[in-house]
Order: structure tokens, then C-alpha cells, then sequence
């Protein structure tokens, strides 16, 4: 009885010095594929690691399961710069900025009254420039786009102008391509605040060609200038038409007014 009291004893003593010493190295070792996250090093808290490991991950890193937030800094996204026509007020803006939003592959709309201009950006993998230009269409305005003509060599020898074609709107700002074989020509619809010269002709060669003369654009200044001129003139007749309706619609009135003022 004596023995077991002392054996006990013993045990006990044993217990306590360990406790006192800290933890033996590899008593806590995590048991093999349980996930566990308890350091391994000596002398380090077996409770610290837990706790870390517990941590809930930030916000960024955590699925909500709703659909994903607009990323405009989206490497493969593409952007584009539209120079509207037809905005008379700020609800215009409203309007064209709600249309386009609602496009299939559009990331990111932002309308600026003020300079009359549209900042695109979308994924062109389901969406292009042109089909941006037909949602400001459909939504009663306009985009002043730019129209020129490459001529482009060995053209006239392919069986199909095809992948020039595509070459070219894979650009961002190409609105369309129309080639023609006879006369070895394209002709591009583009966005002249987005595409560049040297854009068109980087694709005519990557689609195997070079262009026999230098691509005739516009100076974009002096475009505006007349673009902005002309419908200066358009909103200048719709106002003498408006006034010369008003004139003659209160002349007409005035003897019914008269009328009515001598039967009183």
C-alpha cells in the first residue's frame, strides 16, 4: 500500500517538473493529416498558432457567392473614349450612361456632359468597339466616328480579305473593316480618340500584309471643329424653325382670342 503511495507520489512529481520545464519538444506534434496549425518550434506557445490558424481571412479573400464586382482594372479588359453627339442636358448623359451599362461584356461606364464624351471599358471577348457605338446609337444620340481608307499590299492576291479584317477589330477602337480584294483597299470605321494610325497599320501587318501608302487621318482637333460646327448649324435651323411655328400658330389663335373676348 506504502508503494503504490510512493509510486503515485513519484508520478506526480514527474508531471509536475515537466510542466514546470514547458513542453518536451514533439509531445504536441500534430497528428498527420489532421490540419492541425500547432508550431513545432521549442518554447513557443502551443495555443498561438491556433489561434492564428483560426483567424478569419480578410474580406478580399472571402467569397460573398453574389455575382463579382465590376473590375475596371482588369487586365484584359479594354477601354474606349466615344465623342458623343445630340447631348442637349445633363439627364442626356444619364440616359446614354444607363444604355450602354446594360451591353453584354460592358465593365464600366462613365459620360461626361461637359466635354461630350463617353469612357468605355469592356470585355472584349464579348463586346467591341462597335457594339458600344450601336448602344449610344439605340439610346437616340450619336458617336462621331472617323472613316478612312488603307490601301495594302499583295491584297488583291489573298482569296479572302478575312483576316485582315480581323486583325483590325481586334483593336480597341476599330468600330468596322470592310475589305475589298479588287482594289486591294479597307475601309475602317474607328473611334479617333482611342485607335491610332500606327494601330491600324501594326494589324495590317501582323495579318501578313504591309500597306502600300501611309493612312490618311484626319487631324482629331481640327475633326471636332467641324463636327462641333455642324451641329451648331443643325440645333441654329431647328430654333428658326421652332420660332417661325410659334409666330404663326399665335397669329392664327389671335382671331379666335378676339372672338371669344367679344362675346364676353
Amino acid at each position: 500500500m506504502s508503494g503504490n503511495r510512493e509510486a503515485t507520489g513519484g508520478t506526480r512529481s514527474l508531471s509536475a517538473d515537466a510542466s514546470e520545464a514547458g513542453p518536451a519538444q514533439g509531445i504536441h506534434d500534430p497528428v498527420p493529416g489532421s490540419g492541425s496549425a500547432v508550431s513545432s518550434e521549442p518554447h513557443a506557445h502551443p495555443g498561438s498558432a491556433v489561434t492564428g490558424a483560426a483567424t478569419a481571412p480578410s474580406a478580399s479573400a472571402v467569397g460573398t457567392g453574389d455575382a463579382p464586382a465590376t473590375s475596371v482594372a482588369d487586365p484584359s479588359a479594354e477601354r474606349v473614349t466615344v465623342p458623343l453627339v445630340g447631348m442637349t442636358c445633363a439627364a442626356c448623359a444619364t440616359r446614354i450612361q444607363k444604355k450602354v451599362s446594360k451591353g453584354a461584356g460592358v465593365l464600366d461606364v462613365a459620360v461626361n456632359f461637359g466635354t461630350e464624351r463617353a469612357t468605355v471599358t469592356y470585355d472584349p471577348t464579348t463586346s467591341n468597339a462597335g457594339e458600344i457605338v450601336a448602344l449610344v446609337r439605340n439610346a437616340g444620340y450619336d458617336a462621331r466616328v472617323e472613316e478612312t481608307e488603307l490601301h495594302v499590299q499583295g491584297l488583291d492576291m489573298a482569296m479572302s480579305g478575312v483576316p485582315v479584317e480581323r486583325q483590325l477589330l481586334s483593336r480597341a477602337g476599330v468600330v468596322s473593316a470592310s475589305a475589298n480584294v479588287a482594289t486591294s483597299s479597307v475601309r475602317v470605321e474607328y473611334l479617333p480618340e482611342t485607335v491610332t494610325a500606327e494601330d491600324m497599320a501594326e494589324a495590317i501587318e501582323r495579318a501578313g500584309y504591309r500597306l502600300a501608302q501611309p493612312i490618311d487621318v484626319a487631324d482629331p482637333v481640327e475633326r471636332e471643329k467641324v463636327a462641333r460646327a455642324r451641329e451648331y448649324r443643325t440645333l441654329l435651323r431647328r430654333f428658326w424653325l421652332a420660332a417661325a411655328l410659334g409666330v404663326i400658330s399665335m397669329v392664327l389663335s389671335m382671331p379666335l382670342m378676339m372672338m371669344e373676348a367679344g362675346s364676353a
